[in-house]
């Protein structure tokens, strides 16, 4: 009963989340999909061509033709297996295979006509008709792998920024940027930089790879009036003096900041980078012992 409670308390966020936690489509649904669009292509091909004011051949019934390409279309997708691997990892590759299928399909559909015209000199299909199948179903086959794709990535940079701890560094010095710049091309650290706190007041109207910087007094003030939407700092203890740093720790730890300690530059080299970057006990950042 409290499954079903929680079930309809779900919000549309986490919808999102349980969609990016689905690893694959089965071969099957992705395999159904391509076929749904070859019939859409065929649709379009099909209402162009009537736009046009040509009429196709009647020597077969229009629906049987259609039937045919899609069927060849469909062996070839099987033959080139382009329903394998996951969607939303597509590369060049993957698009290549469709359009082999798609072009290997039109090709033998292309034979096919031709070999009947010189057998009973009359031809199946219109050969623009196939061009205009040929180039939407790529496209169509395309951009639907192109747009899994990309709704995936948004999805998980979504839930990668939702997950990160969003911090502001304090200090906008050398040793600031280089752990900022560390922090910023590496993805897979849980943080997401809101700015610099600057002791510079004249810097305030500028910027730090593209992040804001805030004076100290500013920063101050949105924390007393709750104005400030940060879950913790990142400081650089050797930077600071014991009576500055004594300040700092009592102002987060009055308003229920995370204070994270700054790894040396040696550190930020190495590849543990993720290790380096910790919430620091208070005694640790204060030099006193444990009593």
């Amino acid at each position: 009963m409290n499954k079903v409670k929680n079930a309809g308390k779900l919000s549309l966020s986490d919808s999102v989340l349980e969609l990016f936690d689905l690893k694959f489509l089965p071969r099957w649904v992705i395999l159904v999909i391509d076929i749904l669009l070859l019939l859409i292509s065929l649709l379009v091909s099909h209402l162009l061509i009537l736009e046009l004011n040509v009429k196709h051949y009647n020597v077969f019934p229009l629906l049987y033709v259609f039937l045919a390409i899609i069927g060849t279309n469909v062996l070839y997708m099987y033959i080139f297996k382009t329903y394998l691997g996951v969607i939303r990892h597509s590369t060049f590759v993957d698009l290549f295979k469709i359009f082999m299928a798609n072009l290997s399909c039109v090709l033998t559909i292309l034979i096919i006509n031709y070999s009947y015209y010189i057998t009973f000199q009359k031809k199946l299909i219109l050969v623009p008709f196939l061009g205009l199948y040929l180039a939407i179903s790529c496209l169509f086959l395309f951009v639907f792998r192109l747009c899994v794709k990309g709704i995936f990535n948004i999805i998980k940079e979504n839930k990668r920024s939702s997950s990160r701890k969003k911090i502001f560094i304090l200090g906008d010095d050398d040793t600031s940027i280089a752990i900022a710049q560390v922090i910023l091309s590496n993805p897979n650290l849980p943080f997401d930089i809101k700015g610099f706190i600057s002791y510079n007041s004249k810097k305030v109207m500028t910027k730090l790879l593209d992040k804001k910087i805030i004076s100290r007094t500013d920063f101050i003030n949105a924390l007393q009036k709750g104005n400030s939407e940060v879950d913790g700092v990142l400081v650089i203890k050797e930077a600071l003096h014991k009576d500055e740093l004594d300040f700092w720790v009592n102002l987060f730890l009055e308003h229920n900041l995370k204070i994270y300690k700054a790894p040396s530059m040696q550190k930020l080299r190495s590849k543990d980078i993720i290790n380096n970057i910790k919430t620091i006990q208070i005694e640790d950042l204060l030099n006193r012992k444990q009593i």
